[in-house]
Order: C-alpha cells, then structure tokens, then sequence
C-alpha cells in the first residue's frame, strides 16, 4: 500500500495535468470521443483507491467489454514513468474534484 503524505492532492494536480488533460481534459470533464468525465464517474465512484491505483496501470484495451468511448486508455495514461505513490496522488486529486 502506498500512504498519501500532506500536499499529494496538489502533487496529483501537477501529475494530472502532465498525463491527462490530453484525453480527459483540463477539469478532468472529458473530451467527447477520447476520455469520459471524471468529475462524475460513478466508475471511479464505485472504485477502491487501490483499484483505480491498478486500473491505471492496467488501461484499458479498445475491446474491453467496460470499454464504452471505443478508444483505448494506454498503461499509467501514456506516462509510463509514473509510480504508485504518483498515481495514488491523481486518484486523490481526481477523487477531490468530485467533492
């Protein structure tokens, strides 16, 4: 398990907008055709930290069943340098916007 440290939301912010934006948008409210809405996602609603941690390193293959945009997520969303505690920090920055 990875702990969050004070400040990971901002962290996450920053991690955010380097890996993100492009597919998911700048206020993480989606982009038609790419990347859905994270601000009401009752995937990510219904999700774990661990298990939204997983899922983006994971992605999502264009033939997934739970693939609804037609268009796949890469692994960590194309950052392949991100690492746990970065990807925590973007789910808790994620999670943020939803409050």
């Amino acid at each position: 398990d990875v702990a969050l440290t004070p400040g990971s939301a901002l962290d996450g912010e920053a991690l955010y907008a380097m890996t993100c934006p492009a597919c998911h948008g700048p206020d993480a409210k989606g982009i038609p055709g790419l990347g859905k809405d994270m601000t009401t996602s009752e995937f990510i609603q219904s999700r774990s930290d661990e298990e939204l941690v997983a899922f983006i390193k994971q992605g999502r293959a264009v033939d997934d069943p739970l693939n609804t945009t037609g268009v796949p997520m890469p692994p960590k969303g194309a950052n392949a340098a991100l690492n746990d505690a970065e990807i925590l920090a973007i789910v808790e920055f994620i999670r943020a916007l939803q409050n």
